[in-house]
């Protein structure tokens, strides 16, 4: 894939998928730091991580659903990115010199099988872009191209909106150890996974120069949100019962929720 390729699909569908962006012998080295620290934030010893909230505690240890900040708590990693300059590749694909790491976040379920909403990590005016580093094969990742939306309400106020389902249009990924996803905020995304994930999912803004890589900009709770929570699930889990029904929910398959038994 040529320069002009990646460019050229990137401008006109808004996402480009870069095959091979890290070599194998330092892609073994980065997906066992990565895995280390799930495991050191699945007993407890990692402070920010995320549990999306339709995905119940249990089958031992915390079910890590994302890393906050992982840069600064995965040193190879983050000399890769400053090695290989990710910012300056980025910006070189995306013909934007303005664009600087702003937020990184590790997602890294292994134990659930996970299907998310709808959203999007940017509003139409902010012109920041995604950029997803995987560290494993993965597939059923969901995007919808430039032009597309999950419901007539295509403006910025639908983002965050519970929106479930397979929509006409959708680009369902299929993404390669060590390969680079890049696609601009605004568009419409879902998470899927009915296997063991882990990548690197990194927004780039248009923002002053100098902020040190893996260093929040303290301004990431408003721009890229846990998943919202499930809305067919009629009973909060809260206290025994609430999580026994959350339990059993979760062990059903269903198209529109997150289940351990999830069909492909």
């Amino acid at each position: 894939m040529t320069f002009e390729v990646v460019f050229s699909h990137f401008f006109a569908h808004g996402y480009v998928l870069v095959p091979g962006v890290i070599s194998e012998v330092m892609l073994a080295r980065l997906r066992e730091e990565a895995s280390n620290l799930v495991e050191e934030a699945r007993a407890g010893l990692v402070s920010e991580t995320r549990i999306y909230d339709d995905l119940p505690h249990f089958l031992g240890g915390r079910n890590i659903a994302g890393i906050e900040d992982p840069l600064v708590l995965l040193p190879e990693l983050k000399r890769w990115i400053e090695g290989e300059d990710l910012i300056a590749h980025v910006q070189a694909i995306t013909k934007r010199q303005d664009l600087n790491i702003d937020f990184t976040r590790l997602h890294c379920n292994s134990r659930i099988k996970y299907r998310g909403f709808w959203h999007r990590d940017g509003d139409v005016d902010e012109g920041s872009v995604v950029a997803v580093l995987y560290l494993r094969d993965e597939k059923g990742f969901r995007l919808l191209p430039k032009g597309l939306s999950p419901s007539q309400r295509s403006d910025s106020t639908s983002r965050g909106r519970h929106l479930f389902g397979e929509v006409p249009g959708q680009v369902v990924f299929e993404a390669s150890a060590g390969d680079l996803l890049l696609f601009q905020a605004e568009l419409w995304h879902r998470g899927h996974s009915t296997s063991p994930r882990l990548h690197l999912h990194a927004k780039l803004t248009p923002a002053a120069p100098g902020r040190s890589i893996g260093e929040s900009s303290g301004r990431q709770s408003g721009r890229l949100s846990a998943a919202p929570r499930n809305q067919s699930f009629l009973v909060a889990a809260k206290g025994s019962v609430g999580r026994g029904l959350q339990l059993v929910r979760y062990l059903l398959p269903g198209k529109n929720h997150s289940s351990v038994f999830q069909r492909d």
